[in-house]
């Protein structure tokens, strides 16, 4: 208890009392220690397996590459056998220190492209990294590729922002992905940079540089994330929130917006489904959002984000850290007015600029954390590799942009989130994925939602409300105009449902591979259960073959109807995925075989007809699948089943048996009979059960279930049937599924 009071190191300031006193009491209940860090055992899931293009990566002397500076910031080579990242005798490169802010960089030989020469690809990922070790924080270092024209004219430089390490004085990996995407461009030189945005008075250390095809680390992740706990919100280590909200807490999924400041409606923002607006500034804002009130999606109101970027800027007389200091304590209802403290979700931060400006940033944050320590930092991070030092001092939460396809600079790709989440020695929680760009179409948010819960997001964010060059509001540019906003329901819909799932990791010891290169699919576990999240990001459908390495399933179902989507066949499953579509499955470990009475035999593979009556595989009544077992008795004396033995089940345990029963025009020979007519008899060591009471007259499909837990010391016969008994009429059986609770 002691270790867990300690921990909590959010509960004296600003605290709501009744807040903190469940918090508390669901910590003791569960037995959950809430420490400053939470271990993750996040793997790499991208290893280094391709080979390195670069002449001379490890330094050893200083050919291959050139070396550009001005003002003495030239880089050199160092031929130092021990100093290096590696110790193998080469050297290392050194950039002196630099208090002038001008560049300073070393470039590679060229690379021709496909079709002029060489065989680098286009709109392909190539991974850059490089090795750093400095002397003094922060000091970031960039590289991009310089892209060159048939005329020798540079195009473009695919940049990838800032780097930087965590520690001084430590060897660590720096990781970026850049394409070339122009079709003009034939040849591409690698440069590493010291970008002139900030001083570093002192040297600066680079070795092992690597460029090569994919994206790759050499590094393994951080073991621990942070955590953040305080009486108003809490942030696990995957990146998951939970809020305090009318006396008890509540796992959120932020989905939200950076709202634009000139609108005056966010009530449809709130009846749609959003439930967070970023960006926000004044205080009528926040009293907007909290009356934005959605019996269904937002019952005390929208949460906000509270915009820090304007206080990030030395020198602006109007936006200083005294009047950020003064809206924190309006906020939290120190100055009088209401308290808007459960509507603030967190204090949001897009760091863009203003990189040499670091001691104003730690100013800024001592600022907010000396007047409320109940609300997480939240800092969009458009350069992955620079979080870990934000992770010091400056940020409790982070979050990236996020894009499965290429084009946009800052959504480039599938690269950002999977960096931001794999960096070395980077111990933020990883939870937001920011959306810029969305395509004018109906699925097109529904797109990029899924890629990023498939990537591990724990929330979505979208930048874009309303904003244009040149303009303060483009009212056709709103949410409400744009031509994905008729999904957004279904989106939030989704994902309400999805959220036990969306809060586990995004990796699990099994794995699945697809037959086409095209769909995004992620693999989940829940309660020892394994699952799927996918999507068909094209404009055409595609029949999908995955095989299950790992994981011994029988069965395919929707998540959110049950429905029986696919058997598994040697642990391989198909399915059809209409263009752009997304879909979430679950996967079952069947112990009756031929569960959905699909695959022919006599007259169904699997099961044994027997008894008075017609017993036939249909293919045209059916519940799912291809086909159902149908059983037709003409006299009320008639007794006729569908027999399945299976495995002795395990002593003492719990299985969950459930079946889709269709009728027509059946009558019982006995009216009231509970045995008679349309009923599923489950022998199960001993004990014979009936369920549910025999079905008679005509009735649509509908799903019968039982839970049982088996005797301690069961006997070895076990079998299902499915009857129609001491009735006549017409039964069909569909959709029949047995299997083990997990705990």
């Amino acid at each position: 208890m002691h270790q867990l009071l300690l921990s909590i190191r959010h509960l004296n300031h600003a605290m709501n009392t009744a807040a903190a006193t469940v918090l508390l009491c669901s910590l003791i209940t569960t037995g959950v220690t809430m420490t400053a860090a939470g271990e993750i055992d996040l793997p790499n899931p991208y290893p280094r397996t391709n080979p390195n293009l670069l002449a001379n990566p490890t330094f050893d002397g200083s050919t291959s590459w050139s070396y550009a500076g001005k003002n003495g910031t030239t880089p050199m080579h160092v031929a130092d056998p021990t100093g290096g990242h590696t110790p193998d005798g080469t050297g290392y490169i050194k950039f002196p220190g630099n208090t002038a802010q001008e560049y300073a960089q070393i470039k590679s030989e060229m690379f021709y492209m496909t079709g002029h020469g060489g065989a680098l690809q286009y709109d392909a990922p190539y991974t850059i990294s490089w090795h750093m070790k400095t002397q003094n924080e922060p000091v970031y270092v960039s590289a991009c590729l310089h892209m060159y024209d048939a005329d020798g004219n540079r195009t473009f430089s695919h940049g990838t922002g800032q780097g930087a390490v965590s520690t001084t004085g430590e060897w660590q990996e720096v990781v970026c992905v850049v394409r070339v995407t122009d079709p003009n461009v034939v040849r591409v030189q690698v440069v590493v940079e010291a970008p002139p945005v900030i001083t570093y008075p002192q040297d600066f250390y680079v070795d092992d540089v690597y460029f090569g095809y994919g994206v790759s680390l050499t590094e393994n992740p951080a073991a621990s994330r942070q955590t953040f706990t305080s009486g108003n919100v809490t942030i696990d280590e995957l990146g998951n929130w939970r809020v305090f909200e009318n006396g008890q807490w509540k796992d959120f999924f932020p989905f939200g917006l950076q709202v634009n400041n000139l609108r005056t409606n966010y009530q449809s923002l709130s009846d749609q489904g959003f439930n967070l607006l970023l960006a926000v500034q004044w205080r009528y804002q926040v009293e907007r959002a909290q009356n934005a009130v959605n019996a269904v999606y937002n019952p005390t109101g929208l949460r906000i984000g509270l915009r820090l970027a304007r206080y990030a800027v030395p020198g602006d007389s109007y936006w200083t850290h005294a009047r950020l200091a003064s809206v924190i304590q309006d906020l939290n209802g120190n100055s009088g007015n209401p308290d808007l403290g459960e509507t603030l979700l967190c204090y949001y931060w897009d760091n863009e600029n203003n990189w040499s400006s670091w001691n104003y940033w730690f100013d800024m944050i001592d600022t907010v954390r000396n007047n409320d320590l109940d609300h997480p930092i939240f800092v969009l991070n458009g350069y992955p590799s620079v979080q870990r030092i934000f992770s010091k001092r400056l940020s409790d939460v982070c979050a990236t942009y996020t894009g499965y396809a290429s084009g946009n600079m800052m959504e480039n790709g599938t690269d950002r989130i999977d960096l931001l989440q794999y960096a070395q020695k980077q111990d933020t929680p990883v939870s937001i994925a920011q959306i810029n760009e969305v395509e004018e179409t109906i699925y097109g948010m529904r797109m990029r939602v899924y890629y990023a819960l498939i990537h591990g997001a724990k929330g979505v964010t979208w930048w874009g409300d309303g904003f244009a060059p040149g303009v303060d509001m483009d009212v056709t540019k709103l949410a409400e105009n744009r031509a994905w906003w008729s999904d957004i329901p279904n989106l939030r819909n989704e994902i309400d449902q999805m959220m036990p799932l969306i809060r586990q990791k995004h990796w699990t010891a099994w794995s699945a591979a697809c037959s086409d290169p095209d769909v995004f699919y992620n693999t989940r576990n829940l309660n020892n259960q394994g699952y799927m999240i996918l999507m068909n990001p094209n404009g055409s459908p595609t029949n999908a073959t995955f095989t299950l390495d790992g994981y011994a399933a029988r069965e395919v179902r929707d998540y959110f109807t049950g429905d029986l989507v696919a058997v598994v066949d040697d642990g391989e499953f198909t399915v059809s995925l209409p263009a752009h579509a997304t879909a979430v499955y679950q996967l079952y470990s069947n112990l009756l075989d031929n569960g959905g009475l699909d695959d022919v035999g006599s007259p169904m593979d699997g099961w044994i007809a027997a008894g008075d009556g017609t017993m036939t595989r249909d293919t045209t009544v059916k519940y799912a699948g291809e086909a159902s077992g149908k059983i037709v008795n003409t006299l009320t004396n008639q007794n006729s089943t569908f027999l399945q033995f299976y495995e002795p089940l395990k002593s003492g345990t719990q299985y969950h048996f459930t079946a889709r029963i269709k009728t027509e025009n059946i009558v019982k020979q006995t009216p009231g009979d509970g045995v008679g007519g349309a009923v599923i008899q489950l022998y199960a060591g001993g004990v014979n059960l009936f369920f549910p009471t025999g079905l008679s007259g005509t009735n649509d499909w509908q799903q019968v279930e039982k839970t049982f837990t088996t005797p301690l010391a069961p006997n070895s016969t076990w079998y299902v049937r499915l009857r129609l008994w001491n009735a006549s009429g017409t039964a069909w059986f569909d959709d029949v599924h047995f299997e083990e609770v997990q705990p």
